[in-house]
């Protein structure tokens, strides 16, 4: 039976497998540093919209809507590209070579990793790959200005 054993900490939910392993995986979850980094995540977020607003006040008024809108349709062309290539590349293991490999791929394999955290961090798979996507996004925000 290998269903799904749901572990609420005080704000944060997380789904680890149910198994012999699923009271070592709980305690491996810190929920103090996941509580952090989502927050930390949502202001790093936060700063996209503000950079556009910034860029736009610095152009002249017929180019205020195109500035602010590159900014921000950054948030979904660099999200969508993340999670589907842009994790697995940064931290597949890819051999010892400069890129990484395909796998994790669309996160595959980010729900049943062994521990059910991201190795030597304490933290859900999923909340470090997002963490990590926050600044790929303000990383070519940044770039459109």
């Amino acid at each position: 039976h290998f269903g799904l054993y749901i572990y609420f900490p005080n704000i944060v939910g997380v789904a680890v497998p149910s198994s012999s392993m699923a009271d070592a995986s709980m305690s491996l979850i810190n929920s103090g540093d996941t509580a952090w980094v989502l927050t930390s995540s949502a202001f790093v977020l936060l700063m996209t919209p503000g950079l556009a607003f910034f860029y736009g006040g610095l152009v002249k008024e017929q180019n205020v809507l195109n500035t602010m809108m590159m900014s921000l349709i950054s948030m979904g062309v660099v999200s969508i590209t993340w999670m589907l290539l842009g994790f697995s590349f940064a931290f597949g293991d890819g051999g010892g070579k400069i890129i990484g490999d395909f796998q994790y791929f669309a996160m595959n394999g980010m729900l049943t990793m062994e521990g059910g955290v991201w190795p030597d961090t304490g933290l859900p798979p999923l909340v470090f790959a997002v963490f990590q996507m926050t600044f790929a996004v303000i990383g070519c925000a940044i770039i459109s200005g």
